[in-house]
Order: C-alpha cells, then sequence, then structure tokens
C-alpha cells in the first residue's frame, strides 16, 4: 500500500492471501508477468531464475522444510550462492516460528482492557 503496487499472486496449488485474487497463467503470462513487474517475492526456482535474468528486485522464500523429500532448496541455495545471492534467500516461515504469538497475546490483553475501560466511562 505504501508504494501502490498491486499484488499478483501466480499459483496452481495455494490459496492466495485474503483480498489477493490469483492469477493462473501459462508459462509465457507468468514470464511476462515477472518482466513487467516493480519487484517479485517467490518461492520457486523459476520465478528465482526470471528475476534475476530480467534484473528485478527479488527474495526467495524457502517453500520446503530441509528433510522434506520434495525440497528444492539446495537447488535454489547453490543458484543463488554461485552468483553471490544467497542473502536473497528467506528461511523465516510464519507457519514454523510462533515466537510471535506471546507478543501478540500481550497486546491482544492490552487492546480488550482498553475497549472495556472506554466503554465503561
Amino acid at each position: 500500500k505504501q508504494h501502490q503496487l498491486n499484488i499478483v499472486w501466480i499459483s496452481t496449488y495455494r490459496n492466495a492471501p485474503q483480498g489477493v485474487q490469483p492469477r493462473y497463467c501459462s508459462p509465457g503470462e507468468f514470464l511476462q508477468t515477472v518482466f513487467e513487474s516493480d519487484g517479485v517475492l517467490t518461492d520457486s526456482f523459476h520465478g528465482t531464475v526470471f528475476s534475476i535474468l530480467f534484473r528485478k528486485p527479488f527474495y526467495t522464500l524457502r517453500r520446503f522444510k530441509d528433510d522434506s523429500l520434495q525440497s528444492q532448496n539446495v537447488r535454489l541455495l547453490d543458484f543463488l550462492n554461485m552468483l553471490n545471492l544467497n542473502s536473497k534467500f528467506l528461511s523465516w516461515n510464519l507457519a514454523q516460528d510462533e515466537s510471535w504469538l506471546p507478543i501478540l497475546e500481550k497486546q491482544r490483553s492490552l487492546s480488550l482492557k482498553y475497549l472495556e475501560t472506554a466503554i465503561s466511562d
């Protein structure tokens, strides 16, 4: 919102976040979307490769757990390391890291206390 950018969610298997319309596209439309983008956040090898080829600002998210038989993390990391771009690989995953949960619960409790006080006055 701050930069007034549109979010394009390209996927064939994941649900898009609330408020974002998923786009199902051909390989050519995928390439065009990456080419015309202002930046790319991807978890795919091809999204990473074409972001680099088209010189787009990008970050690559970890899609798989390292011990998963389906993991492609090594291929992505090897490619990024070869180009000295390993800092573009983000391994943090909200679903696996719940260290934020106690902070959220505390803030929620404080907000409820504030509202209860405001309503009762």
